[in-house]
């Protein structure tokens, strides 16, 4: 566990959520601890997460930086000095990391345990303490509470992915001229662990990025949403890209991204593939995903009047939306076969023409939807 190290933990909640009271007892919540330490491991990965934890239990984790030596006597000793401590810049970096996985930790252990902490559990059932000076919450106070502790843990876990991020384009940790003896290049403990993780690869191996993908379908920029839509992504790709563009088009242009050679052709294809990936994506996970995992808001207003206000879409709405999703992906779709038809009659030293999407309506039809 990456908490409580030397009896701390009560110290170290109310360090991260200012908001407790520091006599809450510690071993309250070691169950709830667990609970979440199990989800954050599913979105970085369960190497990062050791890396962090066998700091946080080792000597080196919070260590203060070395001094630099005092200047000699005038008169040496007659014994040959010490050798000057070693100085670890790499320490304060998985300090950093320790406690970027503590706060989502924290947030998330907190908001599980406490729905059942306000209640008394005794041999006549739960009750609810009341007091002349204190009072329970209203239930809307509780609800907006409980909101806002889901969307500081969901952004506390954005927030330590963009710090894992960061740590690829970091191969060596920064050298400190001032340290005795001078550091330099010291490799970053960070850097090998992320950048071979599977959530790593998620983030990055795609076809489409996660900028690219919140352009067309905002998900406010969430790296942790990104990572939980790959199985959606996937299917997408798997269901209704590849069959279109065929197996070995799809790996060769993805190998280009990967390795940014990709050519104008390619980006002109791209421009008709994204909104299909977007769109069918976002319409499976609307249907499938709980609604606690999408960040609020994200298709509140988006379509029409579907959804108005501010209030948590029903499963109904979320159907519908879906459902006009799925629409705008099959639009999508068929617009990528115009231009794949297209570029294959030029190519064949053919006159494009147009499809004309009359010739598809049944004359019997009594409505016409297009």
């Amino acid at each position: 566990m990456i908490f409580d190290k030397n009896s701390t933990g009560a110290v170290e909640l109310k360090g991260l959520l200012g908001f407790i009271y520091k006599s809450n007892k510690f071993e309250n919540l070691i169950s709830y601890i667990g609970f979440a330490e199990r989800d954050i491991k599913k979105i970085i990965g369960k190497e990062v997460y050791d890396l962090a934890e066998d700091h946080y239990l080792s000597d080196n984790y919070m260590v203060p930086p070395t001094d630099p030596p005092e200047d000699p006597p005038a008169d040496p000793p007659e014994e040959p000095p010490a050798d000057p401590p070693e100085n670890h810049p790499e320490y304060a970096l998985l300090d950093d990391l320790v406690h970027k996985i503590q706060l989502p930790i924290a947030l998330h252990a907190y908001r599980r345990f406490v729905p059942s902490g306000d209640l008394t559990h005794s041999d006549k059932g739960r009750q609810i303490f009341v007091s002349d000076e204190e009072k329970p919450a209203f239930e809307w106070q509780v609800e907006r509470d409980n909101q806002n502790l889901l969307s500081l843990a969901y952004e506390a876990i954005d927030l330590l992915l963009e710090f894992l991020e960061e740590q690829t384009d970091a191969d060596l940790v920064d050298a400190d001229p001032d340290a005795t003896p001078p550091v330099d290049g010291i490799p970053n403990p960070i850097t090998e662990v992320w950048a071979t993780s599977e959530s790593y690869s998620k983030l990055k191996n795609y076809i489409i990025t996660l900028d690219r993908f919140n352009e067309i379908f905002p998900i406010n920029g969430s790296r942790r949403l990104f990572i939980i839509l790959y199985g959606s992504i996937e299917r997408s790709l798997k269901k209704s890209v590849i069959p279109v563009i065929t197996q070995d088009k799809y790996d060769s242009l993805k190998e280009r991204i990967i390795d940014k050679d990709e050519t104008a052709d390619d980006k002109d294809l791209l421009e008709y593939i994204y909104p299909v990936i977007v769109y069918d994506t976002m319409s499976r996970a609307l249907k499938s995903l709980p609604v606690e995992v999408l960040p609020e808001g994200i298709f509140q207003n988006y379509i029409g009047n579907v959804i108005s206000g501010k209030n948590i879409a029903s499963r109904m709405d979320r159907i519908e939306v879906a459902a006009r999703l799925d629409g705008m992906a099959k639009g999508e779709l068929k617009a990528l076969q115009e231009y794949l038809r297209k570029l294959a009659q030029v190519e064949a030293g053919e006159t494009y023409v147009p499809e004309d999407p009359l010739e598809r309506i049944d004359k019997d039809d009594t409505f016409v939807r297009f």
